[in-house]
Protein backbone atom coordinates (compact mmCIF):
# COMPACT_ATOMS: atom_id res chain seq x y z
CA UNK A 1 0.00 0.00 0.00
CA UNK A 2 3.07 2.25 0.08
CA UNK A 3 4.27 1.91 -3.54
CA UNK A 4 7.14 4.43 -3.28
CA UNK A 5 8.42 3.03 0.02
CA UNK A 6 9.81 5.43 2.61
CA UNK A 7 12.54 8.07 2.59
CA UNK A 8 14.30 10.46 4.92
CA UNK A 9 16.24 13.62 4.32
CA UNK A 10 17.44 17.04 5.43
CA UNK A 11 18.98 15.82 8.68
CA UNK A 12 20.18 18.22 11.34
CA UNK A 13 21.70 17.29 14.68
CA UNK A 14 18.23 16.89 16.22
CA UNK A 15 15.71 16.58 13.36
CA UNK A 16 15.09 14.64 10.16
CA UNK A 17 12.27 14.75 7.64
CA UNK A 18 10.50 11.43 7.04
CA UNK A 19 8.44 10.79 3.92
CA UNK A 20 6.07 8.24 2.39
CA UNK A 21 3.12 8.02 0.03
CA UNK A 22 -0.05 6.01 0.79
CA UNK A 23 -2.48 6.40 -2.14
CA UNK A 24 -5.88 4.71 -2.31
CA UNK A 25 -5.58 1.14 -3.62
CA UNK A 26 -8.67 -0.77 -4.84
CA UNK A 27 -10.99 1.38 -2.72
CA UNK A 28 -8.81 1.13 0.39
CA UNK A 29 -7.87 4.68 1.32
CA UNK A 30 -6.35 6.26 4.38
CA UNK A 31 -6.66 9.80 5.70
CA UNK A 32 -4.21 9.68 8.58
CA UNK A 33 -0.83 8.08 9.18
CA UNK A 34 0.88 7.41 12.48
CA UNK A 35 4.65 7.80 12.45
CA UNK A 36 6.76 5.69 14.82
CA UNK A 37 10.46 6.32 15.51
CA UNK A 38 12.65 3.91 17.47
CA UNK A 39 16.30 3.39 18.36
CA UNK A 40 15.99 -0.28 17.39
CA UNK A 41 14.57 -1.97 14.28
CA UNK A 42 12.13 -4.03 16.37
CA UNK A 43 10.31 -0.91 17.65
CA UNK A 44 10.17 -2.26 21.23
CA UNK A 45 10.59 1.23 22.62
CA UNK A 46 9.26 4.20 20.69
CA UNK A 47 11.27 7.39 21.08
CA UNK A 48 9.18 9.81 19.03
CA UNK A 49 6.34 9.99 16.59
CA UNK A 50 3.04 11.56 15.82
CA UNK A 51 0.28 11.65 13.25
CA UNK A 52 -0.16 13.33 9.90
CA UNK A 53 -3.16 13.76 7.65
CA UNK A 54 -2.91 12.77 4.00
CA UNK A 55 -5.24 13.29 1.07
CA UNK A 56 -5.58 14.17 -2.60
CA UNK A 57 -4.34 17.76 -2.03
CA UNK A 58 -0.93 16.37 -1.06
CA UNK A 59 -1.03 13.52 -3.62
CA UNK A 60 -1.41 11.19 -0.62
CA UNK A 61 2.12 11.98 0.58
CA UNK A 62 3.22 12.48 4.15
CA UNK A 63 6.12 14.66 5.24
CA UNK A 64 6.84 14.44 8.94
CA UNK A 65 9.52 16.36 10.84
CA UNK A 66 10.93 14.12 13.57
CA UNK A 67 12.32 16.44 16.24
CA UNK A 68 14.11 16.29 19.59
CA UNK A 69 16.42 13.52 18.40
CA UNK A 70 20.05 13.00 19.45
CA UNK A 71 22.98 13.99 17.18
CA UNK A 72 24.81 11.41 15.05
CA UNK A 73 22.38 8.60 15.89
CA UNK A 74 20.73 5.90 13.87
CA UNK A 75 16.94 5.61 14.03
CA UNK A 76 14.30 3.35 12.50
CA UNK A 77 10.91 4.62 11.44
CA UNK A 78 7.67 3.44 9.88
CA UNK A 79 4.24 4.73 8.95
CA UNK A 80 0.97 3.00 9.91
CA UNK A 81 -2.41 3.92 8.48
CA UNK A 82 -5.64 3.96 10.50
CA UNK A 83 -6.44 0.43 9.24
CA UNK A 84 -3.22 -0.97 10.73
CA UNK A 85 -1.32 -1.34 7.45
CA UNK A 86 2.35 -0.47 7.91
CA UNK A 87 4.99 0.74 5.50
CA UNK A 88 8.40 -0.80 5.18
CA UNK A 89 10.78 0.09 7.97
CA UNK A 90 13.20 2.88 7.13
CA UNK A 91 16.60 3.62 8.67
CA UNK A 92 17.85 7.17 9.03
CA UNK A 93 20.53 9.14 10.85
CA UNK A 94 20.75 12.55 12.39
CA UNK A 95 23.68 14.79 11.50
CA UNK A 96 26.63 15.14 13.87
CA UNK A 97 26.54 17.93 16.43
CA UNK A 98 27.64 21.33 15.13
CA UNK A 99 30.90 21.15 17.09
CA UNK A 100 31.75 17.58 16.00
CA UNK A 101 35.05 16.96 14.23
CA UNK A 102 34.13 13.41 13.14
CA UNK A 103 34.73 12.68 9.46
CA UNK A 104 31.68 12.55 7.21
CA UNK A 105 31.38 9.70 4.73
CA UNK A 106 29.06 10.31 1.82
CA UNK A 107 28.21 9.06 -1.62
CA UNK A 108 25.85 9.99 -4.41
CA UNK A 109 23.43 7.95 -6.47
CA UNK A 110 21.57 8.64 -9.71
CA UNK A 111 20.10 7.22 -12.89
CA UNK A 112 18.95 3.73 -12.03
CA UNK A 113 17.00 2.16 -14.89
CA UNK A 114 13.73 0.65 -13.64
CA UNK A 115 12.71 -0.35 -17.18
CA UNK A 116 15.51 -2.91 -17.16
CA UNK A 117 15.08 -3.82 -13.48
CA UNK A 118 18.46 -2.24 -12.76
CA UNK A 119 17.56 -1.03 -9.27
CA UNK A 120 19.90 -3.43 -7.46
CA UNK A 121 22.67 -0.87 -6.97
CA UNK A 122 20.72 0.76 -4.13
CA UNK A 123 20.17 -2.59 -2.43
CA UNK A 124 23.86 -3.46 -2.75
CA UNK A 125 24.92 -0.06 -1.38
CA UNK A 126 22.69 -0.58 1.67
CA UNK A 127 23.85 -4.19 2.16
CA UNK A 128 27.53 -3.24 1.98
CA UNK A 129 27.04 -0.24 4.26
CA UNK A 130 25.21 -2.25 6.93
CA UNK A 131 28.05 -4.83 6.87
CA UNK A 132 30.66 -2.17 7.74
CA UNK A 133 31.74 -1.24 11.23
CA UNK A 134 29.53 1.52 12.58
CA UNK A 135 32.29 4.16 12.44
CA UNK A 136 32.94 3.29 8.75
CA UNK A 137 29.32 3.55 7.55
CA UNK A 138 27.98 6.23 5.26
CA UNK A 139 26.62 9.34 6.94
CA UNK A 140 24.95 10.86 3.93
CA UNK A 141 23.62 9.76 0.53
CA UNK A 142 22.90 12.47 -2.01
CA UNK A 143 20.31 11.43 -4.59
CA UNK A 144 20.89 13.38 -7.81
CA UNK A 145 17.63 12.18 -9.34
CA UNK A 146 16.47 9.52 -11.73
CA UNK A 147 15.27 9.68 -15.26
CA UNK A 148 12.57 7.48 -16.73
CA UNK A 149 14.21 6.06 -19.81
Amino acid sequence: LYPQGVASGDPTADTVILWTRRPPVKGNSAGKLTVEISATPDFRKLLAGGTANIGPDSDWTCRFVAADLKPDREYWYRFIDEHGFASRTGRTMTAPADDSDAPVRFTFVCCQCPNEAAMNAYRRMIFEDEARQKDERLNFVLHLGDLSY
